[in-house]
């Protein structure tokens, strides 16, 4: 697309230190990086609460518009939708927009100012992008109202959509190897949960291993945690790697215990390599996992739902590459081929412009 357009993105700085925005620019798309004045673990939880936003967002997105003069505008926000001033900075512009929401958090919502800015900006844009349908029932709950140009999206995914992996080798020892596929950020992500169910008296004499892969601003915490509850020689620490079926080549479950999400893609990625998941019944993760069938729900940000539904998983160890033969079904008839074609597709819909 960028050989026909021209297209400018607006990223935070350590955004743009990446494998993907380095490919952006392969492609042509002109970065431009604002400071932020936000450590990351402020900016996350702000993309939370947006109303907690100041003018430092309005004002960057405000002076990129008036320099660029695009033709359209397209918000992808952390939560669900940007903050109340770069909402309002959007508005301002007069230019058509669309806004794509990542995630939702049940426990904020917006004061009853910035929900008028927000109701506003969320009735103007072209199409406000869900990537899953529980985050659009939040947003509505949210802004006390319906959105009837609500449309439902799905994010790329870094496997084949027809990857058929084996079921790991059995090293005959026996272990269940658990992945934890997931930015190092216990507060939005539960690795703290994660590790204190683990610590517990009935899993200290079972065969078991916990990867951690990615990074995040809470890297050594989560380390000193395992340490903490005595179970570190459990642990790996693999940070990002670009291979994610070689995760799933060698590991038997996704354990990602969320507070709040959107749509993992780590979620999709696993259930498409043939792996069941234990996820937290947040965001869209009930529209794969099947309590089960495709893997176990728990409640979020509860150390004795996580613990049941680990037990749930243990008790049915031995089932588990059934479980990951039907999420590998269920994820293969969930998740687009190409996410983007389809994404490209849509927008020209929603715009009307030749995309």
């Amino acid at each position: 697309m960028a050989s026909r357009h021209q297209i400018v993105a607006l990223l935070p700085a350590d955004a743009a230190r990446s494998r993907q925005i380095d490919q952006l620019r392969t492609d042509g798309v002109a970065l431009r990086v604002h400071p932020s004045p936000m450590s990351l673990p402020e900016r996350i939880w702000q993309r939370i609460a947006p109303s907690s936003v100041t003018g430092t967002a309005h004002n960057a997105f405000a002076s990129v518009i008036r320099e660029v003069t695009p033709d359209l505008i397209v918000v992808s926000s952390g939560g669900l939708f940007p903050g109340a001033a770069a909402a309002t900075a959007v508005l301002d512009s007069k230019i058509p927009y669309v806004n794509i929401a990542n995630a939702a958090h049940v426990d904020w919502a917006p004061d009853d100012q910035s929900a008028s800015t927000l109701r506003e900006y969320a009735t103007q844009s072209f199409s406000m992008f869900f990537v899953s349908d529980q985050n659009r029932l939040d947003c509505e709950t949210q802004l006390s109202k319906r959105l009837p140009n609500a449309r439902l999206i799905r994010n790329p995914y870094l496997v084949g959509h027809d990857a058929a992996l084996p079921w790991p080798a059995d090293d005959n020892r026996a272990i269940l190897k658990i992945a934890c596929v997931a930015r190092l950020f216990y507060p939005a992500k539960g690795q703290d949960l994660l590790l204190e169910a683990l610590a517990r008296p009935e899993w200290r004499n079972r065969s078991w291993s916990l990867s951690f892969f990615g990074t995040g601003p809470q890297a050594e915490t989560i380390r000193r945690l395992g340490n903490m509850h005595g179970i570190d020689e459990r642990l790996s620490f693999r940070g990002h790697v670009s291979d994610v079926e070689g995760i799933w080549r060698d590991h038997h479950v996704l354990v990602l215990p969320s507070r709040y999400e959107g749509l993992p893609i780590a979620i999709v990625e696993a259930m498409l390599c043939g792996r069941p998941v234990l996820a937290g019944d947040v965001g869209g993760a009930r529209e794969l996992v099947v309590q089960g069938q495709t893997g176990f729900l728990c409640a979020p940000n509860s150390i004795e739902a996580l613990a049941g539904a680990l037990e749930q998983l243990w008790g049915m160890r031995d089932m588990l590459q059934a479980l990951g033969d039907n999420a590998r079904t269920k994820a293969m008839g969930f998740a687009p081929p190409d996410p983007i074609a389809d994404f490209i597709d849509e927008l020209t819909r929603v715009s009307g412009f030749d995309l």
